[in-house]
């Protein structure tokens, strides 16, 4: 769970803050009631930025992959008579 703590306190205690950052506690810092930033350890930071990695490289894999056989088929096509596609200038007067 995380904390929010002003930056005034936050800056007072950083050295306090830092290390029970590094053992899992969080601290939202917070400026003129505005959030503004996170204090974590880094084990968690690492964490994250390996997660959000992960999930930057199944997306690309999953733009770069090849679509799959059944999107490739064609559908049905116009049926004999039906010139709602045709343009004009193709119909025959």
């Amino acid at each position: 769970m995380s904390e929010t703590i002003n930056l005034a306190e936050a800056r007072r205690k950083l050295p306090e803050l830092t290390d029970q950052a590094s053992a899992g506690e969080a601290y939202i810092v917070s400026r003129r009631g505005r959030e503004m930033a996170v204090l974590i350890g880094i084990e968690e930071y690492r964490r994250l930025k390996a997660l959000e990695e992960r999930q930057r490289q199944q997306d690309f894999d999953l733009l770069l992959a090849p679509p799959e056989a059944e999107t490739l088929t064609e559908g049905p096509g116009p049926r004999a008579g039906d010139q709602s596609g045709a343009r004009s200038a193709d119909i025959a007067l």
